[in-house]
Formats: structure tokens, C-alpha cells, sequence
């Protein structure tokens, strides 16, 4: 046994493998197959084909006998796109997601000091010029009491005593509404009372974005909330300020220095004018501290394309219609009370008061007696909001001529009617297609839109200027007075201000009058030179107005002429003195050379078509107030034409008050005393609001 352990210990392993390694390996892969081989069984398949067809026909008629039963139906419902549509509009509700065993308070609650706060500038200024009339109410004359003698011994002085001026009360709109109804809404009552006239404004407006959403999250970093509703109750805007810079000649047109635009002077300018009852925008998206609130317009409704902010979305006609019912509710349950509650004013504020503040105080004032007063204003009717898209119409005015020097600091494309997001379903559902908001709603704890639109009426602008604007946000300071701030200085000052926005893009103001050659006198005489056919937008009428002047060697362009006009404040349309007015000079004239009578029968023309066009070769230069010298041809151009067809476009509108009837439609131009949208009771039934009630005091 030891002899065969010390071979078997002693054999070359290593040896024999490399020797005959290949025939281990051989022997065992033999091995295997025959095993594998052996264990195979070996045999057709039984089933013929007929015999599978069969067994298929049998499963198929065993599953069509087979019924669902009903209690099993039920489960599955069949979801229409209607319903799973309207589950998911739908308001969410919050009690499911409750938690039902509350939270352990933490025990330890820590809070870091305050930091300095970041006031985030506006955003994306964008300016157009306008002209556009309004109807103002007109405070009344002094009337000077009859001069008697004093009594015997009597102190009362025997003097004339004028009687108070002031502003219309607030049932003398409604006096003139019944006076103007009864007397067919024509002049006659317009004359009696004297309580309206119209007026054209001439201005620049601006319009921006401020980010209220980024502020937020510089609140809640400074402060160091959790939330953004925590922050959301800290944010209080209390003023902005406005610079606006004026072109100059040269290499470089915005060489000049800034200098401050009056709010004080705009609201001014719109201190005794009728506004509208709603806004474009909803009202989360707007701030009336920063957005001035539109004036109403006679003429035609607001293209949003030059008052609103492309970034904003704007009502469509029903909810405006909601809108303009609810302000209308406000105004007479508060019947005049200050919504404000003694609140320093600053900002806009203080010409205008703030709709949404009116709102939710006449609520608070009225509780559930409020939705009554919005149906009655509406008619009765359902206040839900409509999903169809915004009509937009023509309007505004803007001037056509090109800005110098470019667009500083980058431009925006202009707002198209087809690339404005609309408000579609409720107002605060996320993602309404605004660029920029990052799907956020008006919902998560903010108490407005992420976005807030700045509006601004500049109307102490030179017509045929040239301006941009820059704007300054100011914001109370939340750590004012506090302790618990990292430093001093952080509790130090009521406000924060941020840093000064982004240049505007730029806009020329328009254009006092536009004119052309009619006539030159041939030969000129020292007292009719040339006549110029004039288009001008009277700013004391509130109307466009066309007339020929006959000028002489140095005059102004200007001189009083009789045309006809609507005169909306009066509510006539009849010849009547204007005054046409410019700034330019009448320097020289060149009457065209005489044609040829041969020439008709060379080009083919009559007497007449020869007579015009010699009169388009007639020639005349002017100078404006630059010191600019231009060439005026003969004829007509295309900024004349363009005008013309906003004075034909208004004379179209308003041809029925020639007539005297200015009832024919509710929409004119006082359809606000005539069953219009602001009428107390309108034609069709609904009890509504004739009054400012988003006007505020001086």
C-alpha cells in the first residue's frame, strides 16, 4: 500500500496533462453525447392539423359563451375625453390630501436674522404713441350772485360772492343720463347741463413687467422663510419713479441726461375723464399702485396691443364684462367711502383707487348680499367666465415715423393680436401660457400672478419727439424697526429701492398736424402764397379735422378754419370753428410749370387728369421747429393717406349724430348714459354702473 501512496505522491501531474491533456478532454466530450444521446427520446408528433384547428375552434366558442357579469361591469366605467376633461379642470380638493393625525410641532423652532433685501428692477419696457379722445366731466362755471345792498347796520359785505367750483356730484351724471334719454340723447340735454365735453389726448404709453415672483424668492432668502407665502405677506410695492430721456441731433441721440417724469401731472391730465369700469388684464396681474388704470374711450374699445404688455395675458368680452360688474357692485355698496382706510397714497394712487382693494372690502362690507349685487348688474345672469378668444380691434394710433438711433438696450418685437396669451378657463390655472412663469399659477401661496404689468400715461411729451423711459421700483423695507437683523443697517429706512431698469424701447410722439401741397398760386402773390391741405387731431375737440389753409411768406401753419366734426361731448356732428395749429413754418413756394394742351392727347388724358397733375408738381418747403428744412410736394403722401383714413374711419362711425340721433346704437359714444356698458339700466335690461368708480381723489 506504501509503494502505491509514494507513486501516486511522486507522479508528474504537470507531465502527463501537457502529454495527453487533449485526450482527457476528447474522452469526456464522447462521454457526454452518449449520455445524451441515450436519454432521448425518439418519436413524431401525434396531433395532426385538423386536430389543432379543432381544439382552437372549441377555446373560441367557449370565450364568446362566456357573459360579464354586471356586478364586474360596473367596475370599469367607460371614460369619455368630456368628463376626464372637466375632472381635470377642476377644482382640487384639499381635503383629501390632509393629513388626518397632525403633525408633532418641532420644539426647537430657529430662525436666522434678516439680511438686506434685494429689490428686483422691472422689466421689458416697451412704449407707443397714441392719440385717442375721451369725454370729461366739466366742473361748473362760477356763477356770480346779484349785487343787494347791505341792511342797516349789517357786516355782510355787498360784494360779489362767486359760488363754490366744483366737480360734478355724484347723482349729476345721473340727472344728465335721464335729461339726455328723455331728450333723445341729442345735443339739447348735452347743452342743458353742461356736465361733458370731449377732449383728444396726445401721449406715450409704457408698459412693463415686474417680476413678482422673483421678488418673492429674494424675500424669502433674505428673511429666510420656508415659503413663499410667508414671504408673499412681507411684499408691500409703496412707489416707482419714471425718467425719460429726450433725442437729440448728433453722432449720438441718447447723449442727453434724464430727467423725471410728473405722475402727479398724468393723473392731472385724466383728472375729470370717464374710466372704464374694468381693465384688459385681470385684475391679479395688476398692481394700481404701478398700472394706470385706462381712460374710457368714445370712440372704439382699447387694442390691447398697445396698452397691454405682450407678456400679459387679457380678458375676453364676457369675463371684462364680470369684471366691469363686479367694480360697478363695489362702488355702490362702499357709496363713495374710502377704500383706502386713511392709507397714505403713493404712486398712481393717488389719482386712482385700487379695484381690487374696493372689492374686497364691499365683500367683506356685504358678505353673500355681494354676488347678489354683481347678478343684478349683469342682468341676472350667469358670471362665469367665457374661453373665447379676445376681439382685437384697430386703434391707438401710433405714430409711424422711425425713432433715431436705434433701440438702446435691445428691442421687443411688436405685439400681435395672434401672439397675446389669453386667459383660457379660470383665472390661477398653472401654466396659462405665460413665457417665463415656469408653469406656476397664480395659486401657492401667492396672493397675485408671478407676473404684475406697469402702466404709464405720459402725456407732457413735444409732438414729433423722440423718447425712451427707465423706470425705479421702491418697496417697503420688511425689516424696518426690527431687532433681529444681521446688521444695523438692515432695520434702517421705511423703503428699499432697486436698481433703475433697462432704456424703454423708443417712440416718437405724434405729429401736431400732417399736411401737403393743395395748391400754389400762379403767380404768388404777397397774400396767397400756397394752400396746404391740413389733417389734424384737435386735442380740444377730441376729433380728427381736414381743411384747406391758404398761407403767405412766414407764417405759421396754423389759422382758424370752420369744418365739420362729431363732437362727441355734445353729442353733434356739424360745422364748427377750429383752430389748426403747428409749429412749423411756411418759408417758399413753386407753382408747377404750365402743361402743354398737347400733352393729353401724347399721354392719353383728359383736361381734368391734366389739371391734377400739374397740381402735383406744385412744390413748397417749410421749416420745423428743429430748424429742419423740408420739401413738400404736391398732392398727397402716405402719411397723409394713412391719416385720412382714420378721419374717414371716425366720420363712418359717428355719421348718425348728423342726424341727431345718437341712440341708434348702444355702443356710440355715449353709450354709457344710453343703455350702454356703464349705463344704469341698459336697453337690454341689466341694471349697471355709470359712475368712476376706479376714479380716486388729487
Amino acid at each position: 500500500m506504501n509503494k502505491y501512496l509514494s507513486k501516486f505522491k511522486s507522479f508528474d501531474y504537470r507531465a502527463f496533462f501537457l502529454a495527453h491533456g487533449e485526450k482527457v478532454g476528447m474522452g469526456v466530450a464522447g462521454t457526454i453525447a452518449l449520455l445524451c444521446l441515450a436519454m432521448t427520446r425518439w418519436g413524431g408528433y401525434s396531433k395532426t392539423p385538423f386536430d389543432m384547428e379543432t381544439e382552437a375552434k372549441k377555446v373560441q366558442d367557449q370565450l364568446q359563451s362566456n357573459r360579464w357579469p354586471g356586478a364586474e361591469r360596473e367596475k370599469y366605467v367607460v371614460a369619455t375625453a368630456e368628463n376626464e376633461t372637466a375632472r381635470y379642470l377642476s377644482a382640487l380638493e384639499l381635503g383629501a390630501y390632509n393629513y388626518q393625525i397632525p403633525l408633532s410641532p418641532k420644539i426647537n423652532i430657529y430662525q436666522q436674522p434678516a439680511d438686506e433685501v434685494e429689490v428686483v428692477a422691472a422689466l421689458e419696457l416697451i412704449t407707443h404713441a397714441i392719440e385717442f379722445p375721451v369725454i370729461e366731466e366739466v366742473p361748473p362755471e362760477a356763477v356770480e350772485e346779484p349785487t343787494t345792498k347791505p341792511a342797516a347796520g349789517s357786516s355782510r359785505a355787498a360784494d360779489k360772492k362767486p359760488k363754490d367750483r366744483s366737480k360734478p356730484k355724484s347723482g349729476d351724471l345721473d340727472k344728465f343720463a335721464a335729461a339726455a334719454n328723455d331728450a333723445g340723447g341729442g345735443a339739447g340735454a348735452a347743452a342743458a347741463m353742461g356736465a361733458f365735453k370731449s377732449r383728444g389726448k396726445r401721449a406715450i404709453v409704457i408698459t412693463g413687467i415686474v417680476d413678482r415672483k422673483a421678488q418673492l424668492e429674494k424675500f424669502r432668502k433674505a428673511l429666510h422663510q420656508e415659503t413663499l407665502a410667508k414671504a408673499d405677506s412681507a411684499l408691500t410695492y409703496s412707489d416707482f419713479k419714471l425718467e425719460r430721456k429726450r433725442a437729440i441731433p448728433g453722432p449720438d441721440p441718447w447723449a442727453g441726461e434724464w430727467k423725471e417724469v410728473s405722475v402727479k401731472s398724468s393723473l392731472e391730465h385724466l383728472k375729470y375723464v370717464e374710466f372704464a369700469e374694468a381693465d384688459l388684464v385681470p385684475d391679479e396681474y395688476l398692481d394700481y399702485l404701478f398700472c394706470a388704470v385706462l381712460p374710457k374711450r368714445p370712440d372704439e374699445d382699447w387694442d390691447p396691443r398697445y396698452v397691454v404688455h405682450p407678456r400679459i395675458p387679457t380678458h375676453d368680452a364676457r369675463a371684462r364684462e364680470v369684471e366691469e360688474a363686479k367694480n360697478a357692485a363695489a362702488a355702490e355698496i362702499l357709496a363713495g367711502e374710502d377704500e383706502e382706510g386713511g392709507r397714505k397714497r403713493k404712486g398712481l394712487l393717488r389719482g386712482q383707487k385700487d379695484a381690487k382693494r374696493m372689492r374686497r372690502k364691499a365683500q367683506s362690507l356685504a358678505g353673500e348680499g355681494f354676488a347678489g349685487a354683481v347678478s343684478g348688474f349683469l342682468g341676472g345672469g350667469s358670471a362665469g367666465l367665457s374661453v373665447m378668444p379676445p376681439g382685437m380691434t384697430a386703434g391707438g394710433g401710433m405714430a409711424g415715423s422711425r425713432p433715431p438711433g436705434g433701440i438702446p438696450g435691445g428691442a421687443w418685437g411688436e405685439a400681435g393680436a395672434s401672439n397675446r396669451p389669453t386667459m383660457s378657463g379660470r383665472p390661477g390655472i398653472a401654466g396659462a401660457g405665460l413665457p417665463g412663469m415656469m408653469g406656476a399659477g397664480v395659486g401657492g401661496g401667492m396672493s397675485a400672478a408671478p407676473l404684475q404689468m406697469l402702466r404709464f400715461f405720459d402725456f407732457d411729451v413735444e409732438p414729433n419727439e423722440c423718447y425712451i423711459y427707465r423706470v425705479k421700483l421702491e418697496i417697503a423695507n420688511p425689516s424696518h424697526g426690527s431687532d433681529f437683523v444681521r446688521q444695523a443697517s438692515v432695520a434702517e429706512g421705511e423703503t428699499r429701492e432697486s436698481e433703475w431698469s433697462n432704456p424703454s424701447t423708443p417712440s416718437i410722439a405724434p405729429k401736431e398736424i400732417v399736411y401737403a401741397v393743395h395748391k400754389v398760386a400762379n403767380p404768388p402773390t404777397p397774400n396767397r402764397v400756397a394752400e396746404l391741405d391740413v389733417v389734424q387731431f384737435d386735442t380740444d375737440v377730441g376729433a380728427r379735422v381736414e381743411s384747406i389753409l391758404a398761407l403767405k411768406y412766414g407764417q405759421y401753419i396754423s389759422g382758424e378754419k370752420e369744418v365739420e366734426f362729431p363732437n362727441l361731448g355734445q353729442q353733434t356732428f356739424k360745422k364748427d370753428k377750429v383752430n389748426f395749429a403747428s409749429q412749423d413754418l411756411f418759408l417758399d413756394a413753386v407753382p408747377a410749370p404750365k402743361l402743354a394742351s398737347s400733352l393729353m392727347s401724347d399721354l392719353g388724358i383728359d383736361l381734368r387728369q391734366l389739371v391734377a397733375l400739374q397740381s402735383q408738381m406744385d412744390q413748397a418747403v417749410t421749416i420745423n421747429r428743429f430748424g429742419e428744412l423740408q420739401a413738400i410736394a404736391g398732392g398727397s403722401t402716405e402719411e397723409l393717406d394713412d391719416t385720412r383714413k382714420k378721419l374717414k374711419k371716425q366720420n363712418e362711425k359717428f355719421k348718425n349724430l348728423k342726424a341727431g340721433d345718437s341712440t341708434s346704437s348702444s355702443s356710440g359714444p355715449f353709450g354709457f348714459l344710453n343703455g350702454g356698458a356703464n349705463s344704469k339700466d341698459g336697453k337690454d335690461g341689466k341694471k349697471k354702473h355709470g359712475r368712476n368708480s376706479l376714479k380716486g381723489g388729487m
